[in-house]
């Protein structure tokens, strides 16, 4: 923001993994407000196959050229039918008509979607503290019944590249710096914290990897521990802590900021132009 920089794209002849992801997105909020009118009453699973059965690839197909034309970005086919076909698999997987054949929810109801939330934390600095705001968009927040009859509330974050995460971490894998740094788990827990003010409902994060929801073994819960994150407020005081440690270890102005040493880390990072080793990537 202050500098200005963009930053760094995939390569690609079409279109890049940026573009492509911010039109999913809209597709997807638009998909499930507007299409689905999940604002106003709960979708089921039975909703949802009504509506592939009911023209729903038209619907689909439409609603993607106009998210192009909104965004700006040139339709070019094979991207359009790419994210139709990621929203589809979305649809399905909702359904329960994955190949894991599990069904995420009983019904839902959208609360609000690409929304920015945002939690502010006491971080220790010198002899007190100081105020660090974290704050993000969330893609999706749900009020859902989940199959073993759980009333929650689901953090959803859409990821549009194929999951690679482990199986799960232990509670200090994300305050630990590794080759293996769970990012993506990392981020829809903070999304989780900042909601935890104003839910009186469980909070369950969960990542909904497009590509990769059809496989027989696939789960969007985050693992901790080798349990199943379905009440964040449950660890979050302990996060919360571990949490404003690393905070008030990054704001140090007697700590040195050393970046990291895992060269491949820097391809992808946002802050590679202001960083001295720009070079080695």
């Amino acid at each position: 923001y202050i500098e200005r920089l963009d930053a760094p794209q995939t390569d690609d002849p079409i279109i890049n993994a940026n573009d492509f992801g911010s039109v999913f997105h809209r597709a997807a909020e638009r998909l499930f407000t507007e299409l689905l009118e999940a604002r106003t009453r709960p979708v089921t699973p039975e909703a949802i196959k009504r509506f592939l059965q009911q023209g729903g690839s038209r619907l689909l197909a439409q609603l993607t050229n106009e998210c192009f034309d909104e965004l700006q970005l040139p339709a070019h086919h094979i991207t359009a039918r790419a994210v139709v076909s990621y929203l589809t698999q979305l649809l399905t997987c909702e359904a329960g008509g994955g190949r894991n054949g599990r069904l995420p929810a009983q019904w839902f109801k959208v609360l609000d979607a690409e929304q920015e939330h945002n939690i502010t934390l006491p971080v220790r600095f010198g002899s007190g503290t100081v105020p660090v705001t974290l704050y993000g968009n969330i893609d999706r927040r749900d009020e859902a019944l989940l199959p073993d009859g759980t009333h929650c509330m689901r953090i959803i974050d859409y990821k549009t590249g194929r999951k690679h995460d482990a199986a799960s971490y232990a509670f200090d894998d994300f305050f630990t710096h590794s080759r293996s740094y769970p990012e993506n788990p990392m981020q829809a827990l903070l999304y989780a914290l900042t909601c935890t003010p104003d839910s009186q409902l469980p909070i369950v994060p969960m990542l909904y990897y497009i590509p990769s929801m059809s496989a027989p073994s696939y789960t969007s819960h985050i693992c901790v521990d080798g349990q199943p994150v379905m009440h964040f407020q449950q660890i979050a005081g302990q996060f919360s802590e571990m949490l404003c440690n690393t905070l008030a270890e990054i704001i140090d102005p007697d700590t040195s900021f050393v970046p990291t040493h895992f060269d491949d880390y820097c391809a992808n990072c946002a802050y590679r132009l202001l960083c001295g080793h720009t070079s080695r990537t």
